[in-house]
Parts: structure tokens; C-alpha cells; sequence
């Protein structure tokens, strides 16, 4: 070896290692001794040989030199690997430069146990280490525990023979060609066990491979696959984990007798030894083999890979569905990085070194999508639907010693973990458990630890006088008779589990498993929360869902304020959620009040001010509840939520799962609008914004809270029932009947989102209802009022769309009838009809006016009438004229050929403009209900009940007229639900749950129509309606 060359190579080593995408992680560093050792690492890649030495002799400030299988010094490469201080293994002086170096510390070396790369990572068979190769199976090498014991012998002769016979040291030194005997080090030679683990292991065609090739005449196909299993890992990026275990001493396994017996007899000349000394030191020498070797694949680095890859082959089926696949692997992964009994056990990669749950949610660091992938590539497994299939020989045949890493990788991750015998057993028990007992294992495993995890956080930040007030902060599980659905309830940032517990009993009383999740730094004090990253606190929503889809069939997210930000961001990773809801959600750090942090621009200031120091500030919170919340606001837990949420904000568009939106609209911490952002970028076609009358920011509990329990359990229960949302984009051929009835309709001549439509549950129910539109509207209109009716009320509905309206070219809607309006409405009569149910009938101005009218002529109506602003009579208007003669100049009018304006405006579901041939026939049918009305005697009254819905800031019809109906119902049939006009509701407004606008809005625009502020409590008085029926 050219020891000045070696120089000068180490420092073109350390420039390409500076080059090389390899992360390298050096654990174990206490273990390095300071003098001469021998480092004794397991062999798979020619790195080993080329940037080891120059690595670890930067850690030691000492040279390290190593041995190097005599092939690789053959061909283009060999003058290379001289360079680099590598020494063939078939070198004559090899024994003797070795054990001189050791003598003198002038180096460390590194030593092979194995004898040659094992491409196949097998080194155990039957129990026993032994090495894979192509010349078959053989034991580890002994000799870099016979070279440590010689040298170690060595030393202690010559510092012996020093003391005993001086003269005769320096002709043993002359022997040994060291010059004096200050160059014999003192410190004994020890032998330290170094383990390399590489994750993740691929192989392809690189830049190196293809320069070797042209650069280098001879190169052999072996060492092309060399180059492009080792290329790819240091050009394309590998974690490199360099292990370094407890140092071996050699002394405790000399033989004194060695020194007395041979050593002392024989005498020393140069650097061989006996056959009969030899012979002697070959069982410590195999015993220090068996303790490096264990020690060695001891400290191998765990990583997901290895357990894909083991589970794969220890599961006993050849078809395993890939999200059982997923759940073994999640329960394997959570118990070695969890569990006390396995702490110590394994040493693990670092994304093994948290929480899991990603590995059964969304995969976001595709763990699992690369291992298929590769999987899929090699052939050793093939989908089919939602299950893998294994192909057995693939995962069974012998490798291909110099192909194997690539055509198998597979087999080589899980043969690495072979020798850690208690991870073997574990895999191979989680394998073979039965999917039930899997999943009870899992939810124990899940429930104790977040229990574990509580508990620790208690004992570290709370006084024991105050330990007293701590359960509160402990996460709880509802059950419930049925696992068809769980829900997962979220606290709120500064709170504990315990402020949704009232919500989650209502919810177990509705039939749902309730899982209420702590997140890390609450329920125990705001000096740990400073500690917190939001990172953590998902996590902890991850796992609570992984509790709960292994206990129900579905799972539902809720959330208070942060803690619904955090479910929706869920439920966008993870499409598997069935369905989400947030309570006053923040969109982002702008939307809070002062009530929570200072406003933005002093807070940014503030933030400036305190780099480095503010870490444990604090700001007051009084607004909270102080049975739940910290009084306390850490500077840090803001700007972590500050963090989350820039990041969930650029999720919410993904949402496809319904969704329930639920604002305060005095919210005194969140500002209402960045919850109805929320709600706009969300895409689901199932979503609801719910904007409800309060004045505080926490709607579970306190007054009403009722209400909004009983909100959300409803919207939990129509999800399975649930059909295509009433809105844009829905299922335009849901009526097919309805086009071939009325010709004059198709659904290519309707506008987009204002097609005749009809929600029937999957059997038929108990009730239906028509819900009917108003003049120059469309069923669209109703779409909230017959997503009530349906999903919270059971009901068949059907919503019919009258001649004239919904088109695309209305043409002034001329040719309009009352008379064809009627048979439009009484063919829906006639399709809700069916097996004698009890059928309702409402609608919207004249939608209300028709279902009156039909209330009082159609027998099959046999339910109740439900009149939202109905048009029994117009509002005095233009020219303060009064509303019965406004009627009266219209039904005299003549018909007229065609309005003058055009129609189609901005609105997408309504004509901007009331056709004045639509608004006669609409006074038409105002005195058919007069006259109606006026034919009943005294004592006789309407056989019907009916709730009616007016808003007195409205000016279109008259509220007078609807008051007449109290005449001819009785006091307990006939409800009134009365609109204030400080709520500025206008007409059509009355049934919108949510805005409409213009077809191309710009953002901040103000809608067309307003929602009604109070449609929830409406649609209450709704449901007591019925109640009382």
C-alpha cells in the first residue's frame, strides 16, 4: 500500500462523499476507543471499502486502513482500491502490516467478518451465522479475532520481556521492524462492531454505471450490477445508518499459558507464530467471532422496508387484502417503537422513531406506495382489486448471488432482520393472528399507549398538588350497541377532551362509538404546550382515527375550532373518512380576535422582538372556560397554530366527503368569514354551512348546545342514505319520468343545477313530500329545505319544475299556464303517492300558493302544508298601489306575446327579471285561493295542518294574506314562523340555507341572495312541527 498516495486519495474520498446524496447518520460515537481497534462491519456494498476509512478516520484522527477481497485489486479498478488503503486479502505482508499498525497505533483498520460483500444480506441459516456465497454456505471469518489476539499478545510479551530480560527486546522489536519501544502503544487493542444498514435499497442505471463502462475496458458484468445497486444509493439518496456498539476487549481472552508455555519458550522472530499457538487461540478466537457477529447484526437499523418485506413472506395465505396488509405493518411498526418491553430491544430508523399512523391514513411519506411499487416491479406481488397477491416463488427461490439485489431486493430487506430473533418472533405473531383478534390487539395497544403517553405528560409537567384536576385531559372512548359507525370528536387548541363530552354522550345516545383524542400539550399545563409541534397534534387525530376504523365500519371527524381545522385537514389526506365537521374552524391567524392574540401586525412585531428568547412567553386567555381551558397562551402554541394552519389551508380543496360547517355568527374569538372560505374551497358536492344565532365561540356545549348536538347527530345519520346534493352538478337524469310526461322539457334545453329532480331512500319511506318552487326560480331553490326533509326527516321527496321556468331560453316565458303549472305539480302528487303513505305538499311563494291550492283540491295530499313566503296575496308595491289592486290590473291584462327583457341574467337558478305572462298567472291562482278560503262557513276549518314561514322584511307578498289562514285552521294546527325584520331576510331568501351568486363572481363579491341567517332554527321549528303531529 502507497501511504502517501493514501493522503492524498482520502481527500478526493472526502469530496466524493461531499457529492454523494447519501444521508449519514453516525450513532454511537461514545463507543469509538481513542487508540488502535479493529472495526469489524458487516459487508454489502463496495462503499464500505472506498468511503468508510476516510469517514471513520475523521471521527478517530487516526488513519484507517482496510481489507479488501483480492478481486477487486484485479482489472482497471485495482490501482484505485490501493489508493484508498485497502490492503488485498491475498497480500503475504497483510498479517504482518496489520498486527504492526496495531502495536504502533499508526492505524485502525476495518475487517470484513464475512470474507466478501454478502449481496444477499443471508447470513443466517438454522440458528447459527452463516454466510451466503456462491461456493455455498460458510461460518464468519475469524480473523479479526485472531489478528486482535496476536496483537494483543504481542504487546503483552514484549512489555513482559522488558521487565524480565531488557536485552532481549530490542532484537524482538528488530524482528518486528520497529525501531523502539516508545513506538509500542500501551492501550490495548480492542474490537468494536460497527453495523451499516442502507434504506432504501434500489438498483438502476446511473451516471456511474454508465461512466464505468466507458471508462474502464474490462469491467466485468458483476461489477456493472456493483455499480448500479451502489450508484443508485449514493447518487439518488440513501440513509446511511453507521452504528458503532460497545468496544470488545481482547486481554480477557488471552491465556496466560500462552506467554509461559510458547511465547517465553519459542522466543519471537518476526511475525508468525507457532502451529501450536495457533492452534491454541482458535476457540477464543471462534468465541470473540460469535460475540462480534451477534453484536453486529445486533445493531442493525429497522427500517419500514424491512418489516414489508418480512410480513410479506411470513404471511401464511397467498391473497391478503392490502388494507389488512397495511394494518399488520402499522401494528408491528407501533409495538417496536412504543413498547416498553421492546425499548433497547431494536435500534430504529428514524422514521420509525414517532407515531405510525400515517402508515393506515394517507402514506404521506409513501412508505407503503414505494415498497409496492418496487414489489410490483420484481414481480413478487400483483394486485387484484383491493388485495395483493403473492407470487410464493419469488419469495421463496434462492437468490442470485451477484443479481439478487437487483432482480429481489425484496428477500435481501428481509433477510437483514433475520438475526434479531425477538423481532422474527414478533413478525411472525403478527402475521398469523386472525383479522378480528388483530384488530383488538391493535385497539388495546392504541388506547393503552395514549393512555401511557397521558399519564407521562402528567408526571412531567404537573405538581402533584394538582394532579387531582388532571383526568379531564384524559382522552375517553364511548361505546355504543352497533360498530356500524365511530366518530372522532377533536377539543379545541388550549383545551382538553373533556370539552366535547357532552356532544360525544349525545352522540352514544344517537348509537355512535365516541373517541374524544388528547392533543400532546393539553390536559396537562401551558408550559408543555410550549413544547408542542403541530406535527404532533395530527398525529394524535391520525391515531384516534386508526382506534376507530379498527372499531366501526365507517368513521365520522369532528372538531371544535382548531381541533375542526384538523379533522378537515384529515379528511382531506384520507379519503377513507366517511364524513367531516367543524365548529367555527379558523382559516388562519387573521381571523382571531384580540380576545386570543394580539392583532397581526403587533404580533408579527412582537414575534421579531423575541427570537431566541420568547419561547416561553405567554399571553392571558380569560375568554376561555377554566374547567377546560389554560388560562395561559404560549407564545410558542400560537405560532405552531399560526403553522398548521397555513399549511391545512392549501388541503381544503381536496375535500370530497360531505361536509358540515358549523360558525357563530357573533363568534367573539374567530372571525364567521374564514369559516365560509373553508366552506368555499371545499369541493365535496355534499357540504353544508351552517351560520347559527350565538354569541360565544365553543357552540358544544352552553345554551342551545342542544341544538347543535342534535345538527350534528343528523347529519351523521343521513350520510348512509345519503344521495346526489341538490346543487350544480348533480344527477341531471334523476327524473327521466318527468321529461317524458312534459315534453316541452329536456334536459339539454335546462340550465345547469335547475332540473325537476326526486330523493328516494333505497327502500321506500314511511312519508314523502312535493316541495314546489316560486315564479322565476327552480328546484334549486329547495335543494336545503328537501335536504332536510330527506337526510334528518326520512322523507321521499320530489320537487317538480313548472312550464316556463328553468331554461335556457325562456322566451319571456309566453304560452305559461296556471292550468299546466297545476298538472306539473299534481304529477308529482301522483309519483309520491305510492302503497297509501302520508304525503305532504310545501313550497316557495308561488310554489306555496300551488301547494295550498293542491292541499285543498287533491285528496292524495293526506300530510301537512308547508308555506315558505307563499304568494296567497301581493304587498302593496309601486306607487304605494295596494297588493289587491296589483293583482287585479294583472289579471285583466292581456296576454302578452313576449317581455321585453331578456331573462337570463347573472342568477344561475332564477331569471333576473318576474315575467309579467308568469305573474298573471300567479294572480289567477290568488283568486282561486280566495275564493277558496272564503268558502268555508263559520266552524268549519281546514282539515290539513300548517306550517307557515314568513320574513316581515319582505316585499313581494303580502303577510296579511297568510294570516287569513288562522281563520279557517284550528289554534293547535297552524304554526308561525315569523322572521324579524332586523334580520333583513328577503323573499326568496326565506329557504336558503346558503348563498347564491352571480355565475362568474369575483372573490369578496356580495352574493345574489343572502342565506336566511336562522334556516337551522327554521328548520327546527320544522322538526318540533312534526313532533307534535
Amino acid at each position: 500500500m502507497n501511504r502517501s498516495a493514501y493522503l492524498t486519495t482520502g481527500f478526493a474520498i472526502k469530496t466524493l462523499s461531499r457529492l454523494s446524496k447519501a444521508d449519514i447518520a453516525v450513532h454511537g460515537k461514545e463507543n469509538i476507543p481513542s487508540g488502535q481497534a479493529i472495526f469489524v462491519i458487516n459487508h454489502f456494498t463496495r462503499i464500505e471499502t472506498l468511503l468508510l476509512p476516510s469517514y471513520i478516520s475523521g471521527l478517530t484522527d487516526t488513519p484507517v486502513w482496510s481489507l479488501a477481497d483480492a478481486s477487486l485489486f484485479n482489472g482497471g479498478l485495482g490501482k484505485f482500491f490501493d489508493l484508498v488503503g485497502a490492503v488485498s486479502t491475498s497480500d503475504p505482508k497483510r498479517d504482518e502490516l496489520i498486527v504492526k499498525s496495531l502495536l504502533t497505533g499508526e492505524a485502525s483498520w476495518i475487517i470484513f467478518p464475512e470474507g466478501r460483500m454478502v449481496k444477499t444480506k443471508k447470513i443466517m441459516d438454522n440458528g447459527k451465522f452463516m454466510i451466503d456465497h456462491p461456493g455455498g454456505m460458510h461460518e464468519p471469518r475469524t480473523g479479526a479475532a485472531a489478528l486482535a489476539l496476536t496483537a494483543e499478545l504481542y504487546r503483552r510479551y514484549i512489555f513482559e520481556l522488558t521487565e524480565s530480560s531488557p536485552t532481549q527486546v530490542w532484537s524482538v522489536l528488530e524482528s518486528l521492524k520497529i525501531e523502539n519501544l516508545n513506538e509500542i502503544k500501551t492501550q490495548p487493542t480492542v474490537i468494536v462492531p460497527v453495523n451499516l444498514t442502507y434504506y432504501p435499497i434500489r438498483a438502476m442505471e446511473n451516471i456511474a454505471s454508465t461512466l464505468a463502462e466507458k471508462l474502464v475496458k474490462d469491467i466485468s458484468e458483476r461489477m456493472v450490477e456493483e455499480i448500479m445497486t451502489e450508484g443508485t444509493m449514493l447518487l439518488s439518496g440513501v440513509d446511511l445508518d453507521v452504528r458503532f456498539g460497545k468496544p470488545i476487549e481482547i486481554e480477557p481472552f488471552l491465556d496466560p499459558k500462552w506467554l509461559t508455555e510458547s511465547m517465553f519458550r519459542d522466543g519471537l522472530e518476526g511475525y508468525f507464530l507457532s502451529d501450536e499457538l495457533k492452534k491454541k487461540m482458535r476457540a477464543p478466537a471462534y468465541k470473540i467471532m460469535q460475540r462480534y457477529m451477534g453484536d453486529i447484526y445486533g445493531l442493525t437499523t429497522v427500517n419500514h422496508e424491512h418489516l414489508y418485506a418480512s410480513l410479506l413472506r411470513m404471511y401464511p395465505f397467498e391473497r391478503i387484502k392490502e388494507s389488512d396488509f397495511k394494518r399488520r405493518v402499522f401494528y408491528a411498526a407501533s409495538l417496536i417503537s412504543n413498547r416498553e418491553d421492546y425499548k433497547g430491544e431494536f435500534f430504529l430508523h428514524k422514521s420509525l422513531q414517532g407515531s405510525q399512523a400515517h402508515l393506515v391514513t394517507d402514506d404521506r411519506f409513501k412508505k407503503y406506495e414505494n415498497f409496492l411499487q418496487l414489489a410490483i416491479e420484481k414481480g413478487v406481488v400483483r394486485k387484484d382489486g383491493d388485495y395483493l397477491v403473492k407470487n410464493r416463488s419469488s419469495l421463496s427461490r434462492p437468490l442470485s448471488y451477484h443479481k439478487g439485489r437487483i432482480d429481489n431486493p425484496i428477500e435481501i430487506m428481509a433477510n437483514e432482520v433475520e438475526p434479531l430473533i425477538r423481532l422474527q418472533k414478533l413478525l411472525r405473531s403478527t402475521g398469523r393472528q386472525p383479522v378480528f383478534l388483530l384488530k383488538l390487539l391493535l385497539i388495546r395497544h392504541l388506547i393503552k399507549q395514549e393512555l401511557i403517553d397521558y399519564d407521562k405528560a402528567c408526571g412531567n409537567y404537573i405538581p402533584s398538588a394538582e394532579k387531582g384536576l388532571a383526568c379531564l385531559g384524559r382522552p375517553f372512548l364511548l361505546s355504543a350497541l352497533r360498530r356500524k359507525r365511530g366518530v372522532v370528536l377533536v377539543h379545541s387548541y388550549l383545551a382538553v377532551p373533556a370539552e366535547v363530552r357532552g356532544l360525544a354522550d349525545h352522540l352514544r345516545r344517537e348509537g355512535f362509538w365516541v373517541y374524544a383524542p388528547r392533543l400532546p400539550g393539553h390536559g396537562t399545563s401551558s408550559e408543555d404546550l410550549v413544547e408542542r409541534k403541530y406535527q404532533e397534534w395530527m398525529e394524535a387525530v391520525e391515531r384516534g382515527f386508526v382506534l376507530m376504523s379498527n372499531i366501526c365500519d365507517s368513521v365520522i371527524l369532528g372538531g371544535v375550532a382548531v381541533g375542526g381545522s384538523i379533522v378537515l385537514n384529515l379528511a382531506a389526506r384520507v379519503p377513507e373518512v366517511a364524513g367531516v365537521f367543524a365548529l367555527c374552524p379558523p382559516l388562519s391567524l387573521s381571523d382571531y380576535s384580540t380576545n386570543f392574540m394580539p392583532a397581526v401586525d403587533v404580533w408579527n412585531r412582537m414575534l421579531n422582538k423575541m427570537k431566541g428568547e420568547g419561547k416561553k412567553r405567554f399571553l392571558d386567555f380569560s375568554h376561555g372556560n377554566p374547567h377546560v381551558n389554560y388560562i395561559k397562551n404560549p407564545v410558542a402554541g400560537v405560532n405552531e397554530v399560526g403553522k398548521f394552519l397555513d399549511f391545512a389551508k392549501k388541503q381544503y380543496g381536496t375535500i370530497q366527503q360531505p361536509t358540515l360547517v358549523i360558525q357563530a355568527d357573533k363568534n367573539p374569538i374567530v372571525d364567521p368569514e374564514g369559516s365560509r372560505k373553508i366552506y368555499e374551497m371545499i369541493e365535496s358536492d355534499q357540504k353544508e354551512y351552517c351560520l347559527l344565532s350565538f354569541d360565544r365561540h365553543i357552540l358544544v356545549h352552553g345554551k342551545r348546545a342542544d341544538m347543535v348536538q342534535r345538527k350534528i347527530s343528523n347529519f351523521i345519520k343521513r350520510l348512509e342514505n345519503y344521495k346526489m346534493p341538490l346543487k350544480s352538478g348533480e344527477d341531471k337524469t334523476a327524473w327521466p319520468e318527468y321529461y317524458a310526461e312534459f315534453p316541452y322539457f329536456s334536459e339539454q334545453i335546462i340550465r345547469e343545477g335547475c332540473h325537476p329532480r326526486k330523493l328516494e331512500h333505497k327502500t321506500v319511506a314511511e312519508k314523502a313530500i312535493v316541495l314546489v318552487h316560486g315564479l322565476s326560480d327552480s328546484p334549486h331553490f329547495l335543494s336545503a329545505i328537501a335536504d332536510f326533509f330527506h337526510c334528518e326527516l326520512g322523507y321521499d321527496v320530489y320537487l317538480p319544475l313548472l312550464q316556463g321556468h328553468g331554461l335556457k331560453d325562456p322566451n319571456g316565458m309566453e304560452g305559461v299556464t296556471l292550468q299546466e303549472w297545476k298538472e306539473n305539480v299534481r304529477f308529482a302528487i301522483h309519483a309520491a303517492a305510492v302503497d297509501g303513505r302520508s304525503l305532504s305538499i310545501g313550497g316557495l311563494s308561488t310554489g306555496g300558493a300551488l301547494s295550498f291550492y293542491m292541499g285543498c283540491t287533491e285528496p292524495a295530499i293526506t300530510g301537512d302544508l308547508y308555506l315558505f313566503a307563499a304568494a296567497l296575496g301581493l304587498k302593496e308595491g309601486w306607487l304605494g298601489i295596494a297588493g289587491s289592486v296589483k293583482e287585479f290590473l294583472l289579471r285583466t291584462s292581456p296576454a302578452l306575446p313576449n317581455d321585453k327583457k331578456v331573462l337570463i341574467g347573472s342568477n344561475p337558478y332564477r331569471y333576473d327579471y318576474i315575467s309579467l305572462n308568469g305573474a298573471r298567472e300567479l294572480v289567477h291562482l290568488i283568486g282561486e285561493i280566495n275564493g277558496a278560503i272564503e268558502s268555508f262557513k263559520a266552524g268549519e276549518y281546514f282539515s290539513k295542518r300548517i306550517f307557515s314561514a314568513f320574513t316581515e322584511y319582505d316585499d313581494v307578498v303580502s303577510f296579511k294574506a297568510i294570516s287569513r289562514l288562522e281563520k279557517i285552521t284550528k289554534e293547535d294546527t297552524f304554526v308561525q314562523y315569523i322572521l324579524p325584520k332586523s334580520k333583513e331576510v328577503q323573499h326568496a331568501s326565506v329557504v336558503l340555507k346558503d348563498p347564491i351568486y352571480a355565475v362568474e363572481v369575483e372573490l369578496g363579491e356580495p352574493p345574489l341572495e343572502k342565506a336566511n341567517p336562522e334556516f337551522f332554527e327554521m328548520m327546527e321549528a320544522v322538526r318540533e312541527f312534526q313532533r307534535e303531529a
